[in-house]
């Protein structure tokens, strides 16, 4: 089984007033995303090389993609949910 995680950050991009109608000053969004994907497999080999995923003589495979972020509807918690990777793996 194989395991690729890839996460990244909004940190610093800004909303500006002029981009939506009902935005009255400009925030800065500090929002952080992660996804995971899973390859199990039925015999043969399954390896990373390069920037591809092979699948070496395999009799079947399945593929599990996991997406999140840690943005919640309330602004009380400053629109964050904690961090997403603990959730995807456990999914």
């Amino acid at each position: 089984m194989i395991k690729i995680n890839s996460s990244g950050s909004l940190a610093g991009y800004v909303y500006r007033k002029d981009r939506q109608k009902y935005i009255v000053e400009e925030y800065a969004i500090t929002l952080d995303y992660e996804a995971l994907l899973q390859v199990s497999h039925e015999s043969g080999s399954v390896r990373i090389e390069e920037d591809r995923l092979v699948l070496d003589e395999v009799d079947g495979f399945t593929i599990y993609l996991a997406a999140g972020r840690d943005y919640v509807m309330d602004r009380t918690m400053g629109w964050k949910n904690g961090h997403t990777h603990k959730r995807l793996d456990e999914q």
